[in-house]
């Protein structure tokens, strides 16, 4: 009896390795989640641990230098040469994908400029003007590429309902609870099985960009976002500043062909102030499938041809 016991248990092993095998590796599905020492808790503001080596984003080491940007292991500064900085949050800093190739590094290859990759997870307009002004060397940067997402319309300064239109599911009635949070943060950053569970029952694509949508109708965010803009504007002078805007994964994933109208909110506010900025949509829906320059089931952040995309697009406007 005790050695049928141990052979099933063996094979049960087996079985939920060469699943988490095939989910990692031939499925390509990310592991989740930061590790704790990736975040500086010593500043005022969100952004990255200086000289870190051992940091970890979605399963991928993660390394910075002196100023908390994140570079790849054993990076080559350009001396003599002129700054850019890529501020954003999670997208722009590339989780589950080696810094040698998110779209950052890409354009830093082909580059003259010292393109540095300046960005944060969890950050909003407000975060990336507090990194901008506490940059150490402001006057040797050249230009500042800044990417706003559709969360990016969060502010600290407002309050905010949450979101009724995103679909309730068993995940939600858990959330209050403390444990299960917590082993939802340890298993989601062990295992691509759960993720890939999780993503079945959750639907991440579809309910973060009805959250993240549902934002655009409130009028106290879109007023704060005009005086976020008059504040970057204190920061750098307007023509050192570079929007652009890489959809999330529900804007391409059904063909292309749905407007949800932020893209014309998001245009006036910003020619109000004198600002102007790139959508990357339409260059994204030029691919039969784009739903493949993102991490499986993920509503926003990007695969390895997503950044190489991108670094494409944007290389024009660099120079």
């Amino acid at each position: 009896m005790k050695k049928i016991v141990l052979i099933n248990l063996i094979i049960l092993i087996l079985l939920i390795f060469l699943t988490e095998m095939t989910f990692r590796l031939i499925l390509s599905y990310n592991v989740q989640g930061i590790s704790e020492n990736l975040l500086n808790k010593k500043i005022s503001y969100s952004f990255n641990q200086p000289n870190l080596n051992y940091g970890k984003a979605f399963g991928v080491k993660i390394y910075t230098d002196k100023d908390g940007f994140r570079i790849k292991k054993n990076q080559n500064i350009k001396k003599n040469n002129k700054d850019i900085l890529f501020v954003g949050g999670s997208v722009t800093f590339g989780p589950g994908i080696k810094a040698e190739n998110t779209f950052v590094e890409l354009l830093n290859n082909e580059s003259n400029f010292n393109i540095k990759n300046a960005s944060v997870f969890g950050t909003n307009l407000e975060n990336n003007i507090e990194i901008i002004k506490n940059h150490n060397n402001l006057q040797n940067v050249n230009k500042v590429f800044i990417n706003f997402p559709l969360d990016d319309i969060i502010s600290n300064k407002v309050n905010f309902k949450k979101n009724e239109n995103r679909e309730k599911s068993i995940i939600d009635s858990f959330k209050k609870n403390k444990i299960v949070n917590y082993l939802n943060t340890l298993v989601r950053s062990k295992s691509a099985t759960y993720v890939f569970v999780k993503s079945v029952i959750v639907n991440p694509q579809k309910n973060n960009y009805l959250y993240d949508l549902n934002l655009y109708k409130n009028e106290n965010l879109l007023r704060q976002l005009e005086v976020n803009l008059d504040e970057l504007s204190k920061a750098l002078s307007k023509e050192k500043i570079f929007f652009y805007s890489i959809p999330y994964a529900a804007q391409v994933k059904n063909g292309c062909s749905t407007n949800d109208g932020t893209g014309e909110i998001l245009k006036k506010i910003f020619n109000k102030k004198n600002y102007s900025i790139l959508f990357l949509k339409k260059d994204f829906c030029k691919i039969k499938k784009p739903i493949n320059y993102y991490l499986k089931n993920d509503p926003v952040h990007l695969s390895k041809p997503g950044h190489a995309a991108v670094s494409q697009i944007l290389m024009s406007y660099i120079n």
